[in-house]
């Protein structure tokens, strides 16, 4: 009987003793292999470090000539403002209490024409008419004076004559031109408080008249003293008719129609603007009610006291607005005294960080043409040019102007393979970062790249 064959097994323990084994041999070759990389990583030799701390070999940096022309400018901002601004205030009491906006006034940008209304205050309207002379007083019949003669022009400039009354003399005319300028307007035309005189200076008036008349209607007197008594009766009579006439005259010349000081504004040019309204309907008059302004709007930048050496009045501007687009252009009119700017807050918005005070001249800038109403407050960049080269010319930047140790002024060109050759220039106009130049020797043209830097 043959016997079973048996498969024979490799002992356990060394079996595992060879696996360990060369995952050790497997691990420190790992390590080997990290340590190197880190050992190459962090240490350099001598001359590895000496290469590594070396600086970089310069690089020339370059810029091209070009050909434009080239202007010296000075910027600044400013502020479109109003030629002339007047005040319209609430003037005089009101009965009863304070005063109110009884109809809306005009609002801000419209514009005003001489005659018109405009705000109505507890239920009277203030009126603008033509006048350099501001309004000082109530103008009452029989007043005299330049006032009186400014208002005689404002009212016939809109058609109502104040004919028979002589230049500056406040009479029936007047009273007449007036009582027609409310009239059109829808307003009864404000009077004096002498209507009681009047009236009883018209009564006498009548009753020496009816007196004179029943005596010359009475019979003749038959005797000779019945005569004369009759006589000097009419004459006592003509004397107190004429006395009569005279008071009513009186009364007549210095009562009536009139124009407070309360309801005109005098405004020398029209047409005017509302620049600022401050008068809605329904509230208290206060001032100012409305903010006019007249002429043509204005300029007013605000000049570093640095640059004054820089400008003259009469250099060309440029005016910008560049929240609108708008664009214009202007002169130089005057620069004003230095003027001491307030400090301002922080940019935080806190009190904390005052700004230094700044002073500035004021520069007015008359534009070219006559600037919309509607710019007044807007905020504008103004550049003026100072001197500018007659037309295009070689320029370099700034920084490509080099002067010799003898004061000789030159550029360093760059040929196509970066080689540098000297050109003597003569500098002229600088503006915007560019200089005029002109080669003494030629060696320089449009294109040409010269040195500006390292």
């Amino acid at each position: 009987m043959l016997a079973r064959a048996t498969r024979l097994q490799p002992a356990a323990p060394n079996y595992r003793r060879r696996r360990n084994y060369l995952i050790a041999v497997a691990a420190g070759a790992t390590l080997l292999a990290i340590g190197g990389l880190i050992g190459a990583l962090w240490v350099r030799s001598p001359a590895q470090q000496a290469a590594d701390t070396r600086p970089p070999s310069p690089t020339v940096l370059s810029a091209a000539v070009v050909r434009q022309v080239v202007a010296s400018t000075v910027v600044l901002r400013g502020t479109v403002s109003a030629g002339n601004e007047y005040q319209v205030n609430p003037t005089g009491a009101t009965p009863g209490g304070q005063p109110i906006i009884t109809a809306a006034a005009l609002p801000a940008g419209h514009q005003v024409i001489a005659g018109q209304v405009l705000v109505e205050v507890s239920g009277r309207p203030v009126i603008a008419l033509a006048g350099s002379i501001p309004a000082y007083r109530d103008l009452k019949p029989g007043a005299h004076g330049r006032d009186v003669r400014q208002l005689q022009t404002a009212l016939q400039s809109l058609g109502y004559s104040t004919d028979p009354d002589p230049a500056a003399s406040f009479g029936a005319g007047t009273k007449s031109a007036l009582t027609q300028l409310y009239g059109a307007r829808g307003y009864d035309v404000p009077t004096t408080d002498g209507g009681a005189s009047v009236q009883a200076a018209q009564h006498a008036l009548d009753t020496a008249q009816r007196s004179l008349d029943d005596l010359l209607r009475s019979a003749p007197p038959t005797g000779a003293a019945s005569a004369g008594n009759q006589a000097s009766a009419v004459a006592n009579a003509r004397a107190e008719l004429a006395a009569a006439q005279a008071r009513y005259d009186q009364a007549q010349s210095t009562n009536g129609p009139m124009l407070p000081l309360a309801e005109v504004e005098f405004l020398p040019s029209f047409p005017a603007y509302v620049a600022a309204s401050n008068a809605g309907l329904g509230t208290a008059a206060k001032a100012p009610m409305l903010t006019l302004s007249t002429g043509s709007p204005v300029v007013i930048g605000r000049l570093d006291p640095a640059a004054q050496g820089l400008v003259r009045t009469g250099m060309p501007v440029a005016i910008d607005a560049e929240t609108t687009g708008f664009t214009d252009t202007g002169r130089l009119n005057s620069i004003g005294a230095a003027v001491t700017a307030g400090a301002g807050s922080d940019s935080s918005g806190g009190t904390g960080g005052q700004q230094d005070a700044a002073s500035y001249l004021p520069a007015s800038i008359t534009p070219t043409k006559p600037l919309s109403a509607a710019l007044i407050g807007q905020d504008v960049r103004l550049t003026i040019t100072a001197a500018a080269t007659k037309g295009p010319v070689l320029a370099v930047p700034e920084s490509a102007i080099t002067t010799s140790a003898d004061g000789r002024t030159f550029v360093v060109v760059l040929d196509g393979d970066r080689r540098q050759t000297r050109v003597p220039v003569t500098a002229g106009i600088s503006g915007a970062g560019l200089v005029s130049v002109t080669a003494l020797s030629g060696g320089l043209a449009a294109g040409d790249q010269v040195v500006v830097g390292q």
